[in-house]
């Protein structure tokens, strides 16, 4: 029937809704995670460029803790573009109209 239709789209929609919170969260823990190791890094530069005029570390030590700033920042942009693409996900299932048992339009915009 209309009613158990709607019912099954509407169960749908919120699984789907269900599903992008859970990857947009665990997105933002990559991404928070990325930005703490990039401050890490950044902070152990500082120290080496002091150790690497006091002769205490080599500029190998250095390029290879830029490299791996550089990488992290990579990650952390990655990270950021899956979590646009994931906003956009829900932004188009949040537009999606449902019709109610009546045949009228529920909140949202038509496909």
């Amino acid at each position: 029937t209309a009613d158990e239709s709607y019912l099954r789209r509407a169960d749908m929609l919120r699984a789907q809704l269900l599903g992008i919170g859970q990857r947009a969260e665990d997105v933002k823990r990559k991404m928070t995670l990325y930005r703490k190791d990039m401050d890490i890094l950044a902070k152990t530069l500082q120290l080496m460029a002091g150790e690497y005029a006091n002769g205490t570390t080599t500029l190998s030590d250095i390029l290879q803790t830029e490299r791996e700033q550089l990488n992290y920042a990579f990650s952390h942009a990655e990270a950021q573009a899956q979590y646009n693409v994931i906003v956009a996900e829900f932004e188009k299932i949040a537009s999606i109209q449902l019709k109610d048992e009546k045949g009228g339009m529920t909140h949202g915009h038509q496909e």
